[in-house]
């Protein structure tokens, strides 16, 4: 294990951007399915739906407004998941680093240990 790979694991800015996406992921994600159920609540397909587009509101059908949100969120859905595995992952390597850093503090303190036995009685034979 390279020292710059466990740097990067123990990094706290790269785990807080990690983390931090899914949140914002989440109130875009509550957001959108606000909007979505608004939608749901307008019976008439002719209603008029506006987009904001800058500074201008546009018209916009009903089914096309009720797609787009639709496909927003099932985008903003699996990013959730992709960030959520992502996460998953780094914390399993981060582990597995603790893991293999523990085994070998373990494995000097006993070679530590057997040293000093040695020299112990080395140094009774004299």
């Amino acid at each position: 294990m390279r020292v710059r790979d466990i740097e990067g694991i123990q990094h706290p800015d790269h785990r807080i951007a990690i983390l931090g996406q899914p949140q914002n992921m989440a109130e875009v994600q509550q957001q959108l399915q606000a909007l979505s159920a608004e939608y749901q609540a307008v019976q008439q397909d002719d209603a008029k739906i506006y987009k904001l587009v800058g500074p201008v509101l546009l018209k916009q059908e009903k089914t096309e407004a009720v797609l787009a949100v639709d496909g927003r969120l099932d985008y903003i859905v699996n990013e959730i998941k992709r960030v959520e595995k992502q996460i998953k992952d780094t914390e399993d390597k981060s582990d597995a680093v603790r893991s293999k850093i523990r085994s070998g503090t373990q494995v000097a303190k006993e070679r530590i240990s057997q040293a000093n036995s040695w020299m112990q009685f080395k140094s009774t034979l004299l």
